[in-house]
């Protein structure tokens, strides 16, 4: 169906259920293969802000930068301990808002969660 809907996308059809990570993983190497500069992974539920794709490009082009990610929110009334929240404040609670990594200590964690 989504071949017929969407003909001009390349998709890619794997011989059986490699779960999020192995389906995410073939798409990344299709990717790669095609010769595509940046990949951005995004879950199917996912809204983006209309900036966001323009300022992750302009981030990237400090060419010392490797990867960048997003800022994440919850979506309004689906915040972790909603009743901690005003209703001003939903849809403004964040769920991450990028990672430290130790490489000395190998150990990686999120700069922010859950504020």
């Amino acid at each position: 169906m989504i071949a017929d809907a969407y003909p001009d996308v390349n998709l890619v059809r794997l011989p059986s259920n490699t779960g999020f990570a192995g389906g995410v993983n073939a798409g990344i190497q299709k990717s790669l293969l095609l010769g595509n500069e940046y990949i951005w992974l995004l879950n199917n539920d996912t809204v983006v802000d209309s900036d966001a794709v323009a300022s992750l490009i302009n981030t990237l082009s400090d060419r010392s930068i490797g990867a960048v990610g997003s800022k994440i929110y919850f979506a309004k009334g689906r915040e972790f301990h909603a009743d901690r929240y005003s209703d001003s404040q939903k849809g403004h609670v964040i769920w991450y808002a990028g990672g430290i990594i130790d490489w000395k200590n190998m150990y990686a964690s999120h700069r922010v969660w859950m504020k």
